[in-house]
C-alpha cells in the first residue's frame, strides 16, 4: 500500500487525474469520518448556502458602488438607468430594479417630457424642412443630422430599461465578490 501511494505522489498527473485522486481520498475520508460519527451525517454532505453578511461592513468597503456613485445619480436623474440603492443596514440585494419603484416612474415622467420635446422639436423641423422652397445643401444635410440625433430618443425603453435587471444582478454580484474578498484577504479591493 505505501509503495503504490510513494508511486502516485511521485508521478506528473494531468488535471483530471489529479482531481480524480483528490475526489476519491475525500470520499475515503468521509466513509472513515462516517463510520466514526454516530450523529446526523448530513453536514458533511451540505454546503453552505450563503455567508452571513455584516451589512455595515459590506457597505463601508463597496469601492464599486462608491466609485461609480456619481454616474449611477446621474443615469437616475436623466432616466437612463432607473436602478435603486438599498437603504443602509437593510439585508437584502444593494442594488434593485425594479418597474414600479420611484427611480422608475421619474424615468417615465422624465421620458415623457422629453419625448413631447422630442416631437415639437421634429415637427417645427419637418415643416420647416417641407415648407422652404429655397432649400440649401447645406441646411438640408444640418437638417438631416439634427432629425438623426433625435432618434435615439425612441431607443432608451428598448435599449437601456429592458437591461435594467440585469445591470442590478452585475453590480450585486460585484458587491458579493468584494465582501467575500475583504473577508478571505483581510483587505478591500
Amino acid at each position: 500500500m505505501e509503495d503504490s501511494q510513494y508511486e502516485i505522489r511521485h508521478q506528473v498527473l494531468n488535471p483530471n487525474q489529479r482531481q480524480q485522486l483528490e475526489d476519491r481520498r475525500r470520499i475515503k475520508e468521509q466513509l472513515h469520518q462516517l463510520e466514526q460519527d454516530n450523529e446526523s451525517p448530513t453536514h458533511m454532505y451540505r454546503r453552505k448556502l450563503k455567508i452571513s453578511t455584516d451589512v455595515n461592513l459590506l457597505d463601508q468597503h463597496d469601492s464599486f458602488y462608491h466609485t461609480t456613485k456619481s454616474l449611477l445619480v446621474l443615469f437616475q436623474i436623466m432616466g437612463v438607468m432607473p436602478i435603486m440603492r438599498s437603504p443602509k443596514g437593510v439585508d437584502m440585494p444593494r442594488t434593485t430594479f425594479t418597474w414600479c419603484s420611484k427611480a422608475f416612474l421619474w424615468a417615465y415622467f422624465i421620458y415623457a417630457c422629453e419625448t413631447i420635446v422630442v416631437l415639437v422639436v421634429a415637427r417645427e423641423r419637418i415643416n420647416k424642412f417641407i415648407s422652404t422652397s429655397d432649400k440649401r445643401f447645406d441646411e438640408v444635410i444640418y437638417n438631416i443630422i439634427f432629425m438623426s440625433i433625435m432618434v435615439p430618443h425612441f431607443l432608451l425603453p428598448v435599449a437601456s430599461w429592458r437591461n435594467g435587471s440585469e445591470v442590478a444582478k452585475f453590480k450585486n454580484m460585484w458587491t458579493d465578490f468584494q465582501y467575500k474578498y475583504l473577508i478571505v484577504t483581510g483587505k478591500p479591493i
